[in-house]
């Protein structure tokens, strides 16, 4: 089912033509599928593409018509120079403990929204990054990010409460189904 289709793409290392190219082809699908959100699990140095590549990239991504979700992570993952710009395009951002955002860089010259304008020169941790507004929320987990961008309201519930047999502690977990 179409509807509980969540798209995770890698994207790791450095943003040269084929991860592009790559990112790309995955949009396309999960737009085929259509998928309630596409999130890119990225852990990236920085682009070696264009800067004009770089910009085409980050328009085929907002102009979506599946919402873009950005996590970074795992724990230590990093999002520098173009691979920091995902967030200014997402739907949702969040980051994991002990990773970084920043060193933005401009893009042709031209400075990102204001919003992320200290991020250009700056490298961000996971506590100052969602305190200074260049990422939405910390994350631990891809999981724990996807009940966020259900409880944001970015994409329908997709969880279901459990009670725990030992001391009956209610948890969520992501719904049976949820592909």
């Amino acid at each position: 089912d179409a509807l509980t289709t969540v798209a995770v793409i890698e994207v790791s290392g450095l943003l040269d033509p084929v991860e592009v190219s790559y990112i790309e082809t995955q949009v396309g699908a999960a737009e085929d599928a259509g998928a309630m959100v596409l999130v890119l699990q990225v852990n990236s140095p920085g682009h070696v593409v264009s800067d004009e590549r770089m910009v085409e990239l980050l328009d085929r991504l907002e102009s979506s018509p599946v919402p873009i979700a950005v996590w970074i992570g795992q724990a230590g993952g990093r999002a520098y120079g173009g691979a920091g710009h995902f967030v200014t395009i997402a739907a949702r951002s969040a980051i994991s403990p002990g990773s970084q955002v920043g060193d933005f860089g401009r893009l042709n010259g031209q400075d990102p929204d204001p919003r992320y304008a200290s991020a250009i020169d700056h490298r961000y941790d996971d506590d100052s990054a969602v305190s200074e507004g260049i990422v939405d929320v910390l994350s631990p987990t891809i999981g724990d990010f996807l009940l966020d961008l259900e409880d944001s309201g970015v994409i329908p519930v997709i969880s279901e409460q459990v009670t725990l047999e030992e001391g009956g502690t209610i948890q969520r977990q992501l719904a049976p189904g949820v592909q």
